[in-house]
């Protein structure tokens, strides 16, 4: 087990796609932004690895969070282990959690899916414009 801390974006990918399993423990103070705050979560998993995420359970979890991650609270040390054990005891099973969340975010976050939903939003707001 490696915890790396901070990494230079350049090397990133690399740690991320030797990694068994990616963490994102967030502390109550980082928390206190809400649980949809997972960037590196769903760079994680846009890379097809298993995630645990630390989870405030006082506020709402995203449904895709919940979904494709396996979510714990944060300080507790022994509910990680146990985590770890069951994600590293069931590869297959968290990957294939992780390719499902890689689909669903490239068709929701991509830049293309971005793009797509902004300009249809210009278009329904736009007056229609006499030729």
């Amino acid at each position: 087990m490696q915890f790396s801390g901070a990494v230079a974006v350049e090397q990133l990918s690399n740690y991320i796609a030797a990694a068994d399993v990616c963490i994102n423990a967030m502390t109550m103070e980082k928390l206190g932004h809400g649980n949809g705050n997972a960037q590196k979560t769903m760079e994680y998993l846009a890379c097809v690895r298993p995630v645990i995420e630390t989870v405030d359970a006082a506020q709402d979890v995203p449904s895709w969070l919940s979904e494709h991650a396996m979510c714990v609270p944060p300080h507790n040390v022994p509910v990680m282990v146990d985590a770890i054990q069951c994600v590293m005891e069931q590869p297959i099973l968290w990957e294939q959690k992780a390719a499902s969340a890689r689909d669903m975010l490239l068709r929701t976050h991509s830049w293309d899916a971005v793009v797509g939903n902004t300009l249809s939003m210009i278009e329904r707001v736009r007056p229609a414009r006499k030729q």
